[in-house]
């Protein structure tokens, strides 16, 4: 019985008919929340390290620049790379579309638009790790 519920998780991702499936919930899970897609796939302290450090960034960035530097409207280009937060960028696109001011700092700073900007390119890289945890890369060819 010990450690039943870890054998039947790590035994369903080693069977090749059920791992295309626990994938794209990773994927999924990894945008919805940032770290998530590493939890679910097993590795618990990558998961907190990723969720610490991709919404920190997130949100220090929109301590430094209110809640105004996530605007699809008129900062689109910026967005896309702050959409790659997931969930909390949603929610904070949806605040600020309806005039809801959490957090009173200097508007528009662009300082803030780096850093959630920032964090949703670390996500990505974040996402692309949980769903193709295989990969394995070589040293070979590296001065």
């Amino acid at each position: 019985m010990e450690g039943i519920g870890l054998d039947r998780k790590y035994n369903m991702a080693k069977n090749t008919n059920n791992k295309p499936n626990i994938l794209i919930v990773a994927g999924i899970m990894a945008w919805i929340i940032p770290g998530a897609g590493h939890w679910v796939g097993g590795r618990k302290k990558q998961g907190i390290t990723i969720f610490v450090g991709v919404f920190g960034a997130f949100l220090l960035g929109i301590l430094l620049g209110s809640i105004e530097v996530i605007d699809p409207q008129y900062h689109s280009m910026w967005f896309i790379a702050q959409i790659l937060n997931g969930l909390p960028a949603v929610l904070t696109a949806v605040l600020q579309d309806s005039g809801t001011a959490m957090f009173a700092g200097p508007k528009g700073s662009e300082l803030g638009q780096v850093y959630t900007s920032i964090a949703g390119l670390l996500n990505l890289f974040c996402i692309i790790d949980a769903i193709a945890p295989d990969v394995k890369t070589s040293n070979e060819g590296i001065l």
